[in-house]
């Protein structure tokens, strides 16, 4: 645990509740006050939540302190069998044999694999999709032995920071989310939904659209790259335009089913900069639709 900086540590921070057992002396009410306000009648759930000191880092600002335990517990009889030991690593497969007998006579097995922060951060990226150590081979005994269904749960961080989504290239970053990928897709969005296979080609779209700025509509520079011939007005915020549907136009993209089999397939359409620009969104979806 770490604190802010410039704040007095408590002669003891943090102890473990699950280590006292003196009777009730953790026990305490809330006391909420609940007023309906409104003019009709209605019901309101009163939910309270624990928050650590604001000068405490790296905890759960609010939270229902619930473990996937607990809220299975709330429909059978669950039992836990700590098979990695208390290391997300699981270098040890010493419980596995505990966890395959109890999925020989469960009616459900849950397996919870996984990550913490050890191996996922904002300041450390995985070199690879795989889960830590003999998870893998922790499953799959699990899953061969077990009598009834087996449900994978799979917790990863992947913790977000307030890093704006596009790219900042003087600190290396790429960028989020397909907007900014320029590399080959192995599966683009939409793959696999249908059986058949489908090919497209372009009838007609507008080339060009011509714009009139007004006197309080503003051209904004990009980046190019060097030795291209930059237009007159590079960049327009087209939310400044509000002259009716002169930024209208269609795309008519004919679809022909190849497959051997009668599916449905979407075409969706995206926007792409000229390749001279630097620094842009480099996909942005327009629209999309269905057809048979």
């Amino acid at each position: 645990m770490s604190f802010m900086k410039m704040e007095l540590l408590p002669p003891c921070p943090v102890v473990v509740v699950d280590d006292i057992t003196c009777g009730k002396e953790l026990d305490f009410e809330v006391d909420v006050k609940v007023q309906n306000v409104g003019n009709v009648d209605g019901t309101d759930f009163a939910i309270v939540y624990s928050k650590p000191p604001a000068s405490i880092k790296e905890l759960i600002s609010n939270s229902t302190l619930a473990t996937p335990i607990d809220g299975f517990s709330a429909y059978g009889n669950v039992i836990f069998v700590n098979s990695c030991g208390n290391d997300t690593s699981c270098t040890k497969t010493d419980d596995f044999p505990a966890a395959v007998e109890v999925a020989k006579n469960a009616d459900a097995t849950i397996i919870i694999v996984g990550l913490d922060l050890k191996f996922e951060r904002e300041e450390q990226d995985r070199a690879d999709l795989k889960v830590p150590g003999h998870q893998i081979d922790l499953v799959n005994q699990v899953a061969n032995a077990a009598k009834g269904p087996v449900i994978l749960v799979i917790m990863l961080q992947d913790a977000l920071n307030s890093m704006s989504l596009r790219l900042v290239p003087e600190f290396g970053y790429p960028g989020r989310t397909y907007k900014f990928f320029n590399g080959e897709t192995l599966y683009p969005f939409g793959y696999g939904l249908s059986y058949s296979q489908f090919n497209y080609s372009m009838v007609s779209s507008a080339y060009a659209l011509n714009l009139k700025l007004g006197k309080l509509q503003h051209c904004y520079d990009v980046i190019y790259e060097d030795g291209t011939t930059r237009p007159p007005c590079p960049v327009v915020v087209v939310d400044d335009i509000t002259c009716g549907k002169e930024l209208d136009f269609e795309v008519d993209v004919k679809v022909h089913n190849v497959g051997n089999v009668d599916g449905t397939d979407f075409v969706i359409v995206y926007s792409k900069p000229p390749a001279s620009i630097k620094e842009l969104i480099s996909n942005r979806l327009l629209g999309s639709k269905g057809c048979s």
